[in-house]
């Protein structure tokens, strides 16, 4: 049975939370926001004990909102790295979005992991979008046995909502 586990190395690619955000004819962006379901892959797992990890991320965001009716979806792919372990994590990592509209952000981040719950924060560094922060609040899922095991938690699958601007 799957059960809600912090994933903070799968949290990386939340950082790639740059929820899609539209532009204003005058340019300047308003926030917006879109759902990120993704799965991310950690080396070496989570375990319980705290130690030093890198992860790859791939995800999609749906149900996306806001001025620039053209970005409806993305897909996005991620990598950092940083220490923890099931209970909580800190990592960096960047992240490429590629949306519908066919235009890409690229985006440095941060997250912080607790539980299953994972804050990425960061800003869009190229792009579209490019200067803006971005946010998301991303759930893990894992078998928390898995986190008692020499080989840790080494993929998890999240959703949550990210935003951008």
């Amino acid at each position: 049975m799957f059960r809600r586990l912090l994933i903070a190395a799968v949290a990386l690619s939340a950082v790639t939370g740059g929820a899609v955000s539209g532009t204003t004819m005058a340019g300047a962006a308003t926030p917006s926001a879109c759902v990120l379901n993704g799965t991310a892959h950690i080396n070496p797992g989570l375990a319980v004990a705290a130690r030093s990890f890198s992860y790859t991320f791939t995800g999609q965001f749906s149900n996306c909102k806001g001025s620039d009716p053209t970005i409806k979806s993305g897909t996005v792919t991620a990598s950092g790295s940083g220490t923890g372990g099931c209970s909580k994590s800190n990592t960096n990592g960047s992240a490429t979005i590629t949306w519908s509209n066919g235009r890409t952000t690229s985006l440095t981040f941060k997250t912080t992991g607790a539980a299953a719950a994972l804050l990425v924060q960061g800003k869009a560094t190229g792009g579209e979008f490019a200067g803006l922060n971005a946010k998301a609040l991303l759930v893990f899922q894992a078998t928390p046995t898995q986190c008692n095991t020499a080989a840790g938690v080494t993929t998890a699958k999240f959703t949550g909502p990210s935003e951008i601007g």
